[in-house]
Parts: C-alpha cells; structure tokens; sequence
C-alpha cells in the first residue's frame, strides 16, 4: 500500500474508531452505567494506537492487520479496572479469529490493557494491564516467547537510576521474577508472570 492510500484509510478508520467512542460516552451517562464510563475511556489509546502501528506497518509493505480486544475475543472478568482474563476462553477465541489471519500472513496488531466482558463491554486490566494482556495472547496463541519492552534492558540487580553500575539479570526462573515484580521491580507487573509460567513461555 502507497504511503498516501494508507494514511487516508487511517484516517477513515480513525473517525469511525472516535464516532464509536462518542456513541459510548453517550450510552454511559446514566448514572446506572458511570461505572463502565472509565474503563470505556481508558481502552480508546489502545483502539487508535493499534490503528496506527498497523497504518504504518502497511505503508512500509507490511500485511498488517489491526485488532481489537473485542473482534480477536479477549475475554475478561472481574471489576472495572482490575479485570482478568479468562484465558482458556480467549485461547477458544482465539483459534477462530487471530490465528487463521496468521496463517494467512497477516502481522496482527492487538489492542492490549482490556478485554471484553461477558456482555462485550470494555473492562481493563488495571496498573501494568499492556503487559498482563501480552503475556496473555502468548498463552492464547501458544508463543515460545513473550517479549516486553520497557525503558531497561530486563530486570536488573539494582534501579539504574539510583545505582548506575546496575547490571541486567540475564536469567532467573518465574518465581523469582513474579518475586522481583511483586517487590517493586517496575520492569514488569506481577501478574504478567502466571500465564507464561502455566504454559513455560519464555519471557524477555
């Protein structure tokens, strides 16, 4: 796809992704409904985020394809905005609509930090949500590797800001990262660890 053809179908699909945000700011303002109103916000970034990555990738030759929680089948459950996946759910929904674009060659682009709730409403996944929703599709589509990129090089021995002769943890087990995490360590969330450590997914 020519560089200008991709960036006037972003921009098409960027005014539908924001009108569908307009219509559910709408559809929440009952007071009945303001719980779902944050969580509805919070998952638009991800939305028009993923629009462009894939928008992008396509004006460089890439066959991308951009996907939302709702259309690849995130299932989460839980309270707004410290949701959890349901991962055997997902991976049944996923074997129906991520992995045969795949197949087909498409580079899919997700949205990561919420899934959808059993009435196909936005619920995310509270602090450190991206990661959590990333190790998740690695469980879903049964990856050898989740990777997760951050501002470090991996854990470290000590926070590079505070002590500059820290150096990179080149290999621990699970335990020991879900441990680092949980104490502190902002390179990952705690929870991302459980879904690769239930399928022995190597996380980098």
């Amino acid at each position: 796809m020519m560089a200008e053809d991709a960036l006037m179908d972003l921009e098409a699909k960027l005014k539908v992704r924001i009108a569908g945000l307009r219509q559910a700011v709408d559809r929440y303002q009952e007071p009945s409904a303001r719980v779902m109103l944050h969580d509805t916000i919070s998952s638009w970034g991800e939305r028009l985020s993923s629009l462009m990555l894939a928008s992008l990738l396509k004006a460089n030759g890439v066959d991308a394809l951009a996907m939302t929680s709702e259309e690849a089948g995130i299932v989460a459950i839980g309270t707004q905005g410290n949701g959890t996946a349901d991962l055997e759910a997902t991976t049944r929904n996923f074997k129906r609509s991520v992995r045969p674009q795949m197949d087909a060659g498409k580079t899919v682009v997700l949205t990561g930090f919420y899934g959808a709730d059993s009435e196909g409403r936005p619920l995310t996944f509270g602090r450190g949500g991206s990661d959590y929703s990333g190790s998740v599709v690695g469980y879903a589509l049964d990856a050898d590797v989740v990777e997760i990129w951050t501002d470090v090089n991996g854990f470290m021995t000590a926070d590079p800001r505070v002590v500059p002769s820290a150096r990179t943890i080149r290999e621990m087990d699970y335990g020991e990262a879900a441990e680092l995490a949980f104490f502190g360590a902002k390179v990952l969330h705690p929870r991302t660890i459980e879904p690769a450590r239930k399928k022995k997914i190597l996380s980098r």
